[in-house]
């Protein structure tokens, strides 16, 4: 049931089907010597061409399907909050409700990702793209969909892919647990008077702030400067996707209750 409420969510945050980044196989046989409408792909060892809605949606169902299974593995409690046996939850991730962690989760996977198939296979890099287009590791060579930093992880790779999936948010989680329970303690994050879910995405995206809006540069459409807030963009996201899927889950049960 919250699997497909998940997919409602990411779909309507990141429509699938609209990033030229995201590939897929084209129809044509990589001996070919052209390919109309695709380009080669030195990564596949194909011909590729814009991935299509549906086949984004199959990423999108993956990705929700097991953010809910290992947000369950890290709390040790399913979605309704009841224990799961021969568990042992990750350190700090007590004090968290399952759904509040598949929230902030999907929360960071659309702001670091987009979603995108070129982040979740590490095709290319930011500022140095592949031949396809791909731009999936970030300016530090970060991977996967939470953008795991290298100096964090001694086989990023292992984090890539379908395959690398459930790892990839495993980490994450864990990241965000210890954040959580880090700049609980921390004198700095204390004495702030930020709301513990920017002192968590502050921590996450900065490696060692609780209480940084980690602002960029950026232009406007007219081309003035103005300051945006990563923060304070993935809590804006937070706040609107936790309440969604508790909402939207309670209303599912008492439809089938009754």
């Amino acid at each position: 049931m919250l699997n497909e409420i998940l997919l409602s969510v990411l779909v309507t945050q990141v429509p699938p089907g609209t990033s030229h980044y995201s590939v897929h196989s084209a129809d044509c046989a990589s001996t070919e010597p052209i390919c109309p409408g695709a380009k080669w792909s030195t990564f596949y060892q194909t011909w590729v061409r814009k991935e299509t809605k549906e086949e984004a949606i199959e990423r999108y169902r993956d990705l929700s399907n097991k953010t809910i299974a290992v947000a369950e593995s890290i709390t040790c409690k399913d979605i309704d909050e009841k224990p799961i046996t021969d568990c042992t939850p990750v350190r700090g991730a007590e004090a968290w409700r399952t759904l509040s962690l598949v929230a902030i989760t999907a929360s960071v996977v659309i702001a670091e990702s987009g979603i995108r198939e070129d982040v979740l296979m590490g095709r290319g890099r930011s500022g140095k793209p592949s031949d396809d287009g791909g731009e999936g590791r970030g300016p530090g060579n970060e991977a996967c969909y939470m953008q795991i930093h290298p100096s964090t992880h001694a086989d990023p790779t292992s984090l890539l892919g379908p395959a690398g999936l459930e790892q990839c948010l495993r980490e994450g989680m864990r990241r965000l647990v210890h954040s959580h329970w880090y700049c609980q303690w921390h004198p700095g994050s204390k004495a702030s008077l930020e709301p513990w879910d920017f002192k968590v995405f502050s921590l996450y995206g900065t490696g060692n702030s609780c209480i940084s809006s980690n602002s960029v540069k950026l232009k406007r459409a007219d081309g003035t400067d103005y300051w945006f807030s990563k923060t304070q963009y993935r809590v804006n996201l937070y706040r609107a996707i936790r309440p969604t899927l508790s909402g939207q889950l309670r209303a599912a049960r008492k439809k089938l209750s009754s």
